[in-house]
Formats: structure tokens, C-alpha cells, sequence
């Protein structure tokens, strides 16, 4: 059996094709610009995520080893992060170039001397573009993983309620807050 086509059903006309391409190219237009929002979103939830990560793994690490740790946030540089140990000793604990990875590397000697940190952990990079902000910038945990605000001489003052980090990337925010018995929480 043969099929023909008959005359003027062979296909579509060049107006329903320009009509179907325009519809595409319109929705197209609509939904890209809602992907572009959808991604710049997750990636502000990634650096909240990634700050939170860094909270949660200090407290941890700073109740196993018995020392405590600094969460030293935009170090150092913005959008960058580091945990580093108190090692007690105020001009290695305030040192300005606390958080250069080649002045204190990771992991650090382990040569027995109480004024060199071996419990510093590597600069976390954020995505780029994205800022933390907060009331301190430098969060205390100790042994028994109580939280700690480090004031800019650094000073640890405990804190009384809840402390809350807003992350920022492009417009989108999320914010990390963490109690006064050191709970870390990304909202």
C-alpha cells in the first residue's frame, strides 16, 4: 500500500513555523532569566552551608582535642574562612597575619610548643562574591563547646542570646545563627 500526499498537506507553511518559533523563543525569554535567579540562590545557600559546615566542624574538633578553636570569618580576606586554634598566647592569638596560610600552615608543626597552633584548619573560599556579615566576625568554641564572641583586641565575652551571621551573594541571603550553648543552625 502507497501513501501519497496530497496537494497542499505536505508539510507546515513557513507561517506556522515562524508562529511555533516564536513561541519558544518567548517562553525561553521568560524562564532564563528565572534559572539565572534559581542559581545565584543555591549558590548563596552554599555559602551559608559552607559557613555553617565550618561552625559546626570547629565546635566538634574544639570538644575532642580539649582546646578551643576561633572561626575567624572574611580571613583573610572577604569571603574566605578559617578556623584556628587559641593557643593562650595573646601575640600569636591576635596576630595580624593570623590567618596567612604560609605564616601558620595546616596542618602546623607538631613541635610541642605551646605558642605554635597544629590545629588550624585550611582557608574555606566561598563562592565568589559572597559576604558575611554579622555583630563579630570571630566566634570563640571551647573544650566543652560553649561559644565565645572575639571581640577586634580578642577578647572572648560569651554571648547571651543567639547570634546570627547573614550570608549575602548577588541580592539572595541566608542567615547561620548559633546559640548560646554553640548549636549552629543554617535558617
Amino acid at each position: 500500500m502507497r501513501v501519497t500526499a496530497e496537494a497542499g498537506q505536505a508539510g507546515f507553511s513557513l507561517v506556522e513555523l515562524l508562529i511555533v518559533m516564536f513561541g519558544i523563543v518567548a517562553i525561553a525569554g521568560v524562564t532564563v532569566p528565572q534559572f539565572n535567579n534559581v542559581i545565584e540562590a543555591q549558590r548563596a545557600r552554599n555559602g551559608a552551608r559552607m559557613v555553617e559546615q565550618e561552625l559546626q566542624s570547629a565546635r566538634l574538633k574544639a570538644v575532642s582535642a580539649s582546646r578551643p578553636l576561633r572561626v575567624r570569618l572574611n580571613c583573610p580576606a572577604a569571603g574566605q574562612v578559617r578556623t584556628v586554634e587559641v593557643t593562650g598566647i595573646a601575640t600569636t592569638d591576635n596576630a595580624s597575619n593570623r590567618c596567612d596560610p604560609v605564616a601558620f600552615p595546616t596542618p602546623g608543626p607538631n613541635d610541642g610548643l605551646r605558642a605554635t597552633p597544629s590545629l588550624d584548619s585550611p582557608v574555606a573560599y566561598l563562592p565568589a562574591g559572597t559576604t558575611v556579615t554579622g555583630t563579630t566576625l570571630a566566634i570563640e568554641f571551647g573544650p566543652k563547646g560553649t561559644v565565645h564572641l572575639v571581640n577586634a583586641s580578642g577578647t572572648p565575652t560569651a554571648i547571651a542570646g543567639d547570634l546570627s551571621l547573614t550570608v549575602t551573594r548577588q541580592g539572595y541571603s541566608r542567615t547561620v545563627t548559633v546559640n548560646a550553648l554553640g548549636r549552629v543552625r543554617l535558617n
